[in-house]
């Protein structure tokens, strides 16, 4: 549970942490600092799809910000699925709501562009955050 706070603090502040294989924590200022295992880094942003007003973001409205903000910075691959989430808001009251997923494995110097999609995303649906974690991993590409 403690590692899972420490993950959501560190990400809300715009920072990352890394974990190893005896979940030890490392902080690090940003997804391309984190001095870790060598290898790849995975990113995951989570962007709600609920609008202020209520309504939700239209299929067509995310697949057109899909292809403007992510697949322009990301052409190589990702990954995007459906989820649902909920979260506490600092008045106690809980919040669910659709959630689209986005998984990018990457090489470092890639910080600036998931900074400039969360904002993107935030500006275009009028939303307070999109929740953001980077982690090392190892990757390859097996025939």
């Amino acid at each position: 549970m403690c590692l899972i706070l420490t993950l959501a603090i560190c990400t809300l502040l715009n920072s990352c942490v890394c974990v190893d294989s005896l979940n030890t924590v490392k902080r690090c200022d940003s997804a391309d600092s984190c001095a870790c295992s060598s290898g790849s880094i995975r990113s995951e942003l989570y962007f709600g799809l609920q609008k202020p007003d209520g309504s939700s973001v239209a299929e067509a409205e995310w697949q057109g910000f899909l292809d403007k903000s992510i697949t322009s910075r990301f052409p190589d691959g990702f990954t995007v699925f459906d989820a649902y989430g909920q979260y506490k808001e600092q008045n106690g009251k809980i919040t669910r709501e659709k959630t689209k997923v986005l998984v990018v494995v990457h090489k470092d110097g890639r910080d600036d562009d998931l900074k400039k999609i969360c904002e993107e995303y935030e500006k275009a649906f009028s939303q307070e955050l999109v929740f953001r974690t980077s982690s090392r991993v190892s990757s390859s590409l097996d025939d």
